[in-house]
């Protein structure tokens, strides 16, 4: 159980780090404290099957995701709609863009 908390913490840690969120901001949308929401990332705690639900809402990420680490769609898992959205619209320009910021991102992270 204890593996269970802490994987599932780090994967909500870094969901909300992805959605641009402070734990003070997750916090005040799903109604618990911002204490509670170090605990769980610290894999200390764990939340309340409604507060899951909650969370995967508020980051947009699927349940199998947040508890198992498994998903359907992967990039649909680390990304926000916005950018799947942006991707998948057919639109050529907004696809080669997003393509050199990436490349421009994999560069600054010395990769």
């Amino acid at each position: 159980m204890d593996s269970l908390k802490k994987e599932t913490g780090i994967r909500i840690r870094s969901l909300r780090k992805l959605n641009g969120m402070t734990q003070e901001q997750l916090a005040e949308k799903l109604g618990v404290s911002v204490k509670h929401i170090s605990t769980v990332e610290r894999g200390l705690s764990m939340l309340s099957v409604p507060h899951l639900i909650g969370i995967c809402d508020i980051l947009d990420c699927d349940l199998d995701y947040l508890l198992r680490g498994r998903t359907r769609e992967p990039i649909s898992a680390f990304l926000p709609n916005s950018v799947c959205e942006m991707v998948s619209s057919g639109n050529e320009d907004e696809a080669r863009l997003f393509n050199v910021y990436l490349l421009m991102y994999k560069e600054l992270r010395g990769k």
